[in-house]
């Protein structure tokens, strides 16, 4: 079915009366975005189903496609609602580096392909292209260049390498070739190269 027949029969489905008293569009929303996040490390691009991110959440698909008319708008909601808003900040930069990178491969273990079928649908819709930039190149580079500088220091030689370099491998290791990953091995594998950049 194409994502207009499922539109149009979402716009023919009455939504499932919520209980007495709950806040509609707040819980909805979230719980939506929530189950998208969900799905998307769970099955790939194909895989990914509308009709599915509804069931989990306990939502009618006219509620879905109200507020987002295609899978690609609701995939992009769901990646900037998944955003990391803030990185770790103990006071020991290894320490934080190594929970941001533990955190960062937790959530590509076993679930790196679904992320690579994302990357490629982005080249092809602008709306889902433009949340890959948003939150691959601002808001996880940005956090993770912060983290990495505050190890090797602001002003390295290689700080943009090595800010590429290590999610790159990770993409490489979890997505293309699913290895296995162990996200405590990967992070101290990453203090272990910096250590030695330093």
């Amino acid at each position: 079915m194409s994502p207009s027949d499922l539109a149009a029969a979402a716009a023919e489905q009455v939504d499932e009366p919520l209980g007495r008293g709950r806040p509609r569009d707040a819980d909805r929303t979230a719980a939506i975005l929530d189950a998208a996040v969900e799905l998307i490390h769970e099955v790939d691009w194909e895989g990914f189903r509308v009709q599915d991110v509804a069931s989990r959440a306990g939502a009618g698909l006219a509620t879905i496609y109200r507020r987002w008319p295609t899978k690609e708008a609701l995939v992009a909601a769901a990646m900037r609602h998944d955003a990391p808003t803030e990185r770790p900040s103990s006071g020991d930069p290894r320490a934080d580096l190594r929970m941001l990178f533990v955190g960062l491969a937790d959530k590509m273990c076993g679930k790196g392909g679904s992320f690579i079928g994302v990357l490629a649908a982005a080249r092809h819709h602008d709306e889902l292209g433009a949340a890959v930039d948003e939150v691959m190149r601002t808001t996880v580079r940005g956090t993770i260049r912060t983290s990495i500088g505050a190890v090797i220091g602001d002003d390295h030689p290689q700080l943009d390498m090595v800010t590429d370099a290590v999610p790159a491998t990770l993409l490489l290791r979890a997505g293309i070739f699913e290895e296995p990953l162990d996200p405590d091995d990967f992070a101290d594998e990453v203090v272990a190269l910096l250590d030695a950049l330093t």
